[in-house]
């Protein structure tokens, strides 16, 4: 049960930080897709993207194993 409830403190600390990296590269992307609409290569914009599906990846697969945990606890 103690162990449950440490696992589900630090998957909502990653997710923290994950929805946080999500938000910088969002950030970047929108940035990239810009300068694609100004000529520039679309290789970031490209990259970036690839970057913020993986971050959400991420993200989903945390939450899924916090529900698991969670529901362990209760």
């Amino acid at each position: 049960m103690k162990s449950d409830i440490k696992k589900l403190n630090i998957l909502v600390d990653r997710s923290i930080h994950l929805k946080t990296k999500e938000s910088r590269i969002l950030k970047k992307y929108y940035q990239a897709e810009e300068d694609v609409k100004n000529g520039h290569p679309a290789a970031a914009a490209v990259l970036l993207k690839l970057r913020l599906q993986k971050c959400r990846d991420r993200i989903k697969s945390n939450e899924i194993e916090a529900n698991k945990l969670f529901k362990n606890i209760k």
